[in-house]
């Protein structure tokens, strides 16, 4: 799991998911969307918000 990743470093390669325990800023929210990244923000404990990338997360109901 990832913490604190900077979007502004690039894309890297073979990682699909980038976890924060924050908001994530518009910016990383566009370029996630446009590389096919998902992005989780706001991660706490088993909640967390997902703002790009639904398609990989599976969701126990």
């Amino acid at each position: 799991m990832f913490y604190g990743v900077s979007h502004f470093v690039g894309v890297t390669p073979h990682v699909i998911i980038f976890c924060a325990v924050s908001a994530p800023s518009s910016l990383a929210v566009s370029l996630d969307k446009e590389f096919g990244i998902t992005l989780i923000g706001f991660l706490r404990g088993k909640q967390f918000n997902v703002y790009s990338g639904l398609e990989r997360i599976l969701v126990n109901t």
